[in-house]
């Protein structure tokens, strides 16, 4: 009963609104005013702020769709009345397009919903459990479809599979099987701030018990190390391939820019090897046992429980790749904190390499 208040109703009045009109001249003012009172009533609907919109919206919807059926099957009439066709009888041609018009709506409706579906189908089971084959740089990694890694293979982020949207893993399961791929940059999300994915995706991933660094960061094993509690997500790209400045501007090098602030700042021994310039903005820390280390910290806003330094890190890792990564740590601590989450973060990189 409401499909057929809600549906048919609104259908068969615009539809009878212009298959009934006499010539040609009626059907075109018809119609233009047809366009226009359909467009001021999805433009009325769509402002409302009420629940009532849920109603209101299809009944305006299949009325439309109604005055186009009538307009079109009123034209055919017309047009076959003109030239003498047989089969443009108005007995024949009205309930033909009254029930084809939302026949093929409907249908086209379906295939779009199950093209849909299809595009936001997670990958198979079996893609999502394995490991796979790729390359960065002259290293072979085995990395695993989980929804808080994604990799690029161009110069920035595009083209980039996020493997917590199920399109892009599927297409990187078809990448991967088709040849091994050569990637530009790996980012590691260990903080939890990306989005876990799909429901089950992440418990396939996990189900295996790993004995890797990257099993234990994604799949929430037990480890209280300060490092793996502060680390948040961890960035490993090939130098001169990949623009590192899209890592929220910071990069394996110093940059020009940083060495003019560092340049105009008396450093402060912090520790065993470490270096601190506290600027007017931002705090860099270097240190002697790790050649091109520069860690770049801000203080947060609102001090938490377990820091006071927002930081990102860069520094080359090897002679073709770079590596950034992102850390919070107390300031009274910096030095025993950041060792152990640039620790953690070689780690988990070196946990990907294929075994």
């Amino acid at each position: 009963m409401m499909m057929f208040q809600f549906v048919v109703i609104p259908y068969s009045i615009g539809f009878s609104l212009l298959a009934l009109l006499p010539g040609w001249r009626s059907l075109i003012a018809g119609s233009l005013g047809a366009v226009a009172l359909s467009g001021w009533a999805f433009g009325d609907v769509g402002s409302m702020d009420s629940p009532a919109v849920i109603v209101a919206l299809p009944m305006v919807g299949f009325a439309s769709l109604g005055l186009f059926a009538g307009g079109l099957a009123r034209a055919a009439t017309l047009l076959g009345r003109a030239r003498r066709w047989r089969l443009s009888h108005p007995l024949l041609v009205l309930p033909l397009v009254f029930v084809a018009v939302p026949a093929l709506f409907l249908a086209l409706a379906f295939w779009q919903n199950k093209a849909q579906e299809a595009r936001l189908a997670p990958p198979s089971p079996e893609c999502t459990a394995r490991l796979h084959d790729a390359m960065i740089a002259d290293v072979s990694l085995a990395i695993p479809l989980a929804p808080a890694i994604d990799v690029s293979l161009g110069q920035g982020y595009d083209p980039t599979f996020v493997f917590r949207i199920n399109q892009h893993a599927r297409e990187f399961c078809s990448s991967a099987s088709a040849g091994v791929p050569s990637i530009t940059r790996i980012s590691i999300d260990v903080g939890g701030r990306v989005p876990r994915g799909p429901a089950g995706r992440n418990e396939a991933v996990c189900s295996q018990r790993r004995p890797f660094a990257w099993w234990q960061a994604l799949c929430r094993e037990s480890d209280t190390s300060d490092g793996a509690k502060y680390l948040e997500a961890v960035n490993v790209y090939v130098l001169g391939r990949f623009d590192a400045r899209v890592l929220l501007a910071m990069s394996a090098e110093i940059t020009d820019w940083e060495r003019s602030e560092m340049a105009a700042i008396t450093p402060q021994r912090a520790g065993d090897g470490l270096l601190t310039y506290v600027g007017a903005h931002n705090i860099f820390f270097t240190r002697a046992d790790v050649p091109g280390y520069l860690a770049r910290c801000y203080r947060m806003s609102q001090v938490d429980d377990l820091a006071d330094l927002y930081c990102s890190v860069g520094y080359p890792l090897t002679a073709e790749l770079g590596l950034v990564y992102r850390f919070r740590t107390r300031e009274i601590s910096f030095d025993r904190t950041a060792r152990q989450a640039d620790s953690s973060a070689r780690a988990i990189f070196e946990s990907l390499r294929k075994r």
